[in-house]
């Protein structure tokens, strides 16, 4: 995987932003098998909020969504869902989210602070989604779920906050639609 990050450059906060520079990081990645795939993600919910400092866009800033990532694996989770202060679904703490509920796929909306990724707007190309102001009670409406970042992909989850998901399906064939396309194409 490359990694791209843009700098301003040197100098102050305030000072003018001409000597930009940017920083090419080469990782080695396993992209998830279809096993993995089948097997899902188990998620929970950070109970603290998290207030993103630049509203929505993709920073090198992840220090709270590593802390709820390291919460969640701490309860043999693989990944956890965050919260803003209002109170609204931001995202999972690296990936974007989006739920099957009331007859729907639903992701948040960006005002609540969530990232406008390459995989959210490919699964917005696929299905219909509206973006939603998504509270923690609402997640009891939920049947499916998937995950989606540059990593995993489209990846399904099986339980939220220990309640098993019922309409996997959905799941797997938007998870299969991602795989058909980028491994076929």
């Amino acid at each position: 995987m490359l990694r791209l990050y843009v700098t301003a450059g040197d100098g102050g906060p305030l000072e003018p932003a001409d000597d930009g520079r940017v920083y090419a990081l080469w990782e080695e990645m396993r992209f998830p098998t279809s096993g993995d795939i089948a097997r899902g993600l188990r998620i929970g919910i950070c109970r603290a909020p998290v207030s993103g400092a630049l509203g929505g866009w993709k920073t090198g800033n992840y220090w709270s969504h590593v802390q709820a990532l390291a919460e969640a694996r701490h309860q043999g989770l693989d990944e956890n869902l965050l919260f803003n202060p209002g109170g609204a679904l931001v995202s999972a703490a690296m990936a974007n989210v989006f739920l099957w509920m009331d007859g729907a796929w639903q992701t948040p909306a960006l005002e609540s602070g969530a990232r406008d990724g390459v995989l959210r707007a490919w699964v917005a190309g696929q299905v219909k989604v509206v973006e939603s102001i998504i509270q923690p009670e609402d997640l009891a409406g939920v049947e499916a779920c998937v995950l989606t970042n540059s990593r995993l992909g489209v990846m399904p989850v099986t339980e939220i906050d220990g309640r098993p998901l019922e309409g996997r399906g959905k799941a797997q064939d938007l998870a299969s639609a991602y795989c058909d396309d980028v491994f076929t194409h």
